[in-house]
């Protein structure tokens, strides 16, 4: 990270260099996946995908169901 904030001749985006370097740690030590040189490479990309899909869902809100506040609720039977 540190060779490419220094070698970069364009303007960085610190938040997508952050992105790099932390999928860089974690994904050789989990998924035994290469380091990862771009901040636009498919794995980052297919990554905030899947950020953004489960941050913009509303069933994933705390409250979102009276379940989670009345956990007693469960035991009341389904209407058919």
């Amino acid at each position: 990270m540190v060779s490419s904030l220094l070698t970069s001749s364009t303007r960085l985006d610190l938040d997508k260099q952050i992105h790099r370097l932390v999928a860089s740690m974690i994904m050789p030590v989990l998924y035994d996946y290469p380091m990862l040189m771009s901040e636009a490479d498919e794995a980052i990309e297919r990554i905030e995908e899947f950020n953004r899909c489960i941050s913009d869902a509303s069933a994933l809100l705390k409250g979102a169901y009276l379940v989670v506040i009345f956990p007693w609720m469960m035991h009341i039977p389904a209407r058919s």
